[in-house]
Parts: C-alpha cells; sequence; structure tokens
C-alpha cells in the first residue's frame, strides 16, 4: 500500500516500512506522514467510513464560573425564601423545596455549560515546540540543506528535554501529595520498573518448616482454600440463634433528642471539599461553600425536621445509593 520513501535522511531514501492487505476497495486514503520524533515516517491507511463508524466526543457538563460573584450569590441566598420550607411537614418535602431554592439561585449565578474533552493534550509551550519541530523537518526534507537538518535536530533535542522535565515536574508533584508510605513505595515501585511480578513469600508447614517451592506452595495453598468450607459448618451447631429484629421494631431505636448548632453546621461548611465531584442531588459543594453563612440558617432548619421525624429525607437516600452504584460500576 505504501510507495513513497518512509526513511528519509540527509545521505537516503529508503521505504522499510509497510502496510499489507487484500482489500484495496475498503482503502480510502494511504500515505507516510512525518512526525519529526525520528527519521522513520508514521505510515497510516484510513478505511471508509461507512466500515467503521467514528466514536462520538465525550462532552461533560460543569458550572460556568466565569462571571460568578461570591458576593452577589451571598447576598441573594440570604434574601431567598427558605422559610416556606418550614410550612412541611415531611423531611422529604423539607428538603425538596430547599434544594428547589437552592438550585435555581446556583443556575442563576453560575449556570451549566457543555465542553469537549480533549484527551493527551499537552502543555501551550511543548505543543508550540513540537510544531516548530515538524515544520524544521518538512522544510530540511524539501531543501535537503545541512543547515536545516542541523536545525531541526536541535528542536528535536529541545522537545525531548521539554518532555523528560514535564515527566519529571509530574512525578515530582505525585511524590509530594503522597502522604502514607504505603502508597509512596507503591507510586515509585511503579515508576521505577513499571510491572512487575512478585513471588510468592514462603509458607510455614504444620511441623514448623517453611515450604520454598513454588509447587508446594501452591497444593498449600489449595488444601487450605479447599478445606475453609468444612472448617466453618463443623463448629456451627454450637452458633446460638439471635434474636431477629423486625422493621417496626429497628425504626422504634432512635435517639431522645439531638443538637444541632448553627455553628457547628458553618464549620462544616467551611471544611467542604471543593474539588470533590457534584452528587446525585445536584448540590454542588463549590457553590455550598461559596453560600457560606448565608446559608447555615436553612440547613439548620432541615436537619431539625429530619431529626425529629428520627429518619432523613427521601432524596438524600436516593442520591446516596446511586452515588454507591456509580462507584462500584466505576469500580469495574
Amino acid at each position: 500500500m505504501i510507495e513513497r520513501p518512509t526513511s528519509i535522511t540527509y545521505h537516503c531514501k529508503t521505504l522499510i516500512d509497510l502496510i499489507v492487505t487484500n482489500r484495496k476497495d475498503l482503502v480510502k486514503q494511504k500515505g507516510a506522514c512525518p512526525l519529526g520524533i525520528s527519521d522513520h515516517d508514521m505510515i497510516y491507511a484510513t478505511l471508509s467510513p461507512s466500515i467503521i463508524p467514528r466514536d462520538p466526543p465525550k462532552i461533560i457538563t460543569i458550572r460556568n464560573l466565569n462571571k460568578f460573584s461570591e458576593r452577589n450569590f451571598q447576598s441573594d441566598i440570604a434574601r431567598a425564601p427558605f422559610q416556606v420550607c418550614e410550612d412541611f411537614d415531611d423531611p422529604t418535602d423539607v428538603y425538596y423545596a430547599w434544594n428547589l431554592l437552592f438550585t435555581e439561585l446556583c443556575n442563576e449565578h453560575a449556570p451549566f455549560k457543555q465542553l469537549k474533552v480533549r484527551s493527551n493534550s499537552f502543555p501551550p509551550k511543548i505543543r508550540m515546540s513540537m510544531n516548530q519541530r515538524y515544520k524544521a523537518l518538512k522544510k530540511a526534507r524539501q531543501l535537503n540543506d545541512p543547515l536545516l537538518w542541523d536545525d531541526y535536530r536541535r528542536l528535536r533535542n529541545k522537545v525531548s528535554a521539554m518532555t523528560k522535565k514535564a515527566k519529571a515536574d509530574y512525578y515530582s508533584n505525585l511524590f509530594d501529595e503522597v502522604k502514607p508510605a504505603a502508597a509512596y513505595w507503591r507510586l515509585l515501585l511503579k515508576k521505577v520498573s513499571g510491572r512487575t511480578n512478585r513471588q510468592a513469600r514462603q509458607l510455614k508447614k504444620d511441623d514448623g518448616t517453611l515450604a520454598t517451592n513454588d509447587i508446594e506452595k501452591a497444593n498449600m495453598l489449595n488444601d487450605y482454600f479447599c478445606t475453609v468450607a468444612e472448617k466453618l459448618i463443623e463448629p456451627a451447631h454450637e452458633i446460638q440463634s439471635l434474636q431477629a429484629y423486625s422493621r417496626e421494631n429497628a425504626d422504634t431505636l432512635t435517639m431522645t433528642s439531638i443538637k444541632i448548632s448553627q455553628k457547628e453546621i458553618e464549620e462544616k461548611i467551611c471544611k467542604l471539599k471543593v474539588k470533590k465531584a457534584t452528587a446525585a442531588d445536584g448540590v454542588s459543594a463549590r457553590l455550598l461553600k461559596s453560600a457560606g453563612m448565608s446559608i447555615a440558617s436553612s440547613l439548620k432548619s432541615v436537619f431539625e425536621h429530619s431529626t425529629k421525624a428520627c429518619k432523613p429525607s427521601r432524596s438524600v437516600e436516593d442520591s446516596q445509593s446511586q452515588c454507591s452504584v456509580q462507584k462500584r460500576t466505576s469500580g469495574k
């Protein structure tokens, strides 16, 4: 498929990279593209769009904080009629009314906007140097001038040095953020040697000796896990039956009084992590912290209704369950 040279230097031109196919009718475009990384060009062959559909772009929805004014937001929060939430008795209705008022103010001061996520983004300086390197290589190949080839090599070495420095700064910041010793050594092992296969440690036998052979250790582990169920079933008759509690009895086990102070709520709001993702209820930690003391009194009323009813609002329970499902799904 490739007909032009793929390795071009000042001394020679060679075709050494190939693409072989038995369906030329499906190939729409073909050729070799100089990247500037080395003397070898990148070869490519594109198929018809009807054969391989294009993946849709990844679009995320975020809050637009370009024109956000924290002073104006706190002023509108202080004037908002959150006292209407006290007209309801059910904690779910109280939280729904509070969330509706707070969300409307958030949408007014920090409306939503959609962004297209771009992958493999380079810093602007490295991207500019890469463009200069590519232009120098293209010009050197056209004119075949030794000075232009020297200029290209200088830019190539410059880009390599900038890339290595960027990687070093990235890992340096990671090491500064890591606090536990175990996480530090895991990160160091990943940086130095990548993925490594750890050899199983020595296992202690029943007679006190150590097993060093891999086959012997595998047999010991196999025998242990095969007899786990039998060992659990043996003492089953000695376990006494526990008293079962019904749902009604469990609901009656409540505290007699729970005191919530507005100062405590204000302290919790000040300690919120603004970089944390928004929960399923749509309440942003960044905007909640920006509201500050203006939102503490209304939150105190919401919490008091929940304590009097001895149960949280249904919206909070649903949002927590949705978050747990999303975390388990992302963990897979």
